[in-house]
């Protein structure tokens, strides 16, 4: 029982020997419990969205995929407008054809339609893969890029900013991302095409 009490008391005036003590040799002012754990955990903090839309590789890529969307939509109203005069000249048609004639070339319309609506999915459906693949590519660059930084400034993770509620500037490692991402990116070709890549 007096070696418990003994060890009781030797623990507590270990304890108020390290309360007394400075946070740093150059202040008397103790960090804040959220500080030292900030500095305990030595993470980085990444904006994945901003490195890609801000890196030189993902400018390039996303004018080449908003200019590639661009072009089909204006292709998907061209072909609306032919449709449509097709349409008005078939109710005109309609005005002093035979039944007979004008249900073949109502026909034809449709098959005209149900043709070109086909085309714009397939089309529709080969592009987004193709950006999806590219993005996908990018993607694993900014994350070769913020594992390297992570290596060069040792730190022990790295979380996405989308998943940190609150976070310090200096945890930030975006920037950093960035440029070397502007430094040692590869261009990134997109296969619109759909086939093989050589």
């Amino acid at each position: 029982m007096k070696k418990t009490s003994k060890t009781l008391i030797a623990l507590g005036a270990l304890a108020l020997v390290f309360a007394a003590r400075p946070a740093t040799a150059s202040t008397d002012k103790a960090e804040s419990p959220a500080a030292q754990a900030s500095a305990a955990l030595n993470y980085g903090v990444l904006d994945l969205r901003a490195a890609m839309m801000n890196s030189n590789i993902g400018k390039t890529l996303n004018k080449e995929i908003s200019d590639k969307m661009k072009e089909d939509q204006a292709r998907v109203k061209r072909d609306k407008s032919k449709v449509d005069g097709m349409r008005k000249e078939l109710a005109e048609y309609q005005k002093t054809a035979k039944p007979e004639d004008f249900n073949k070339k109502f026909e034809s319309l449709n098959t005209k339609a149900r043709s070109m609506q086909e085309e714009t999915i397939k089309r529709d459906d080969m592009l987004n893969k193709a950006a999806g693949a590219a993005l996908a590519e990018l993607q694993e660059q900014v994350r070769a890029a913020a594992a390297e930084v992570a290596k060069q400034k040792g730190l022990a993770a790295v979380f996405p900013r989308d998943a940190v509620v609150v976070a310090e500037e200096r945890t930030s490692i975006t920037g950093e991302v960035v440029d070397f991402l502007n430094k040692h990116g590869k261009k990134i070709t997109v296969n619109w095409t759909g086939g093989k890549k050589k």
